[in-house]
């Protein structure tokens, strides 16, 4: 990812998106999560979303208001 798309990723749609571009690329849904937390960990020092869960509640509420 570059310096652009990581920084984006403070966007939860923009979040939402990256997992969606990442989910081939893993076995589960939650591997898919953790990769891109692990990009938006290394680049702002903290976690975007507490947990896995806490993204899907943000991801449905998205999804929902499509």
């Amino acid at each position: 990812m570059t310096d652009r798309e990581i920084r984006k990723l403070i966007v939860p749609r923009e979040f939402v998106a990256a997992w969606f571009r990442e989910l081939p690329k893993h076995k589960t849904y939650e591997a898919a999560y953790e990769a891109i937390e692990d990009i938006y960990e290394d680049y702002f020092g903290r976690r975007r979303y507490s947990c896995y869960d806490s993204f899907r509640v943000i991801k449905d509420r998205i999804h929902k208001a499509k």
